[in-house]
């Protein structure tokens, strides 16, 4: 039986020289919530669109996001850094400074 990754990692092509994908770390955020809880999906239209560009960008950079990767604030404006996820994302970037490679990701 062939196994399948799990379904919050991105397949990606394979690898020639068969290195270990690095981590990447997402963040998305919208402003209201109306863009939060738009019949697209759950988790709106805006997010569900910023995950996907992120995977893209991802995958064409050799790197996986998981679900305990990715950092939501919905309905939170950008004026100011007192947003719950941003502060964990930045947290946890700090924890793990030199381990993981990190790239901006913004749709």
């Amino acid at each position: 039986m062939v196994s399948k990754p799990p379904i919050n990692v991105i397949p990606l092509p394979d690898d020639p020289n068969d290195q270990p994908l690095a981590v990447a770390l997402a963040y998305y955020r919208v402003s209201t919530s109306e863009q939060a809880n738009t019949s697209f999906d759950d988790e709106g239209f805006s997010i569900q669109a910023q995950r996907d560009y992120c995977r893209r960008k991802a995958t064409e950079l050799h790197a996986r996001i998981s679900e305990a990767d990715e950092f939501i604030d919905k309905g939170k404006s950008a004026r100011t850094a007192d947003r719950s996820e941003l502060q964990r994302l930045l947290r946890r970037v700090n924890v793990n400074e030199s381990d993981s490679p990190a790239f901006p990701c913004s749709s």
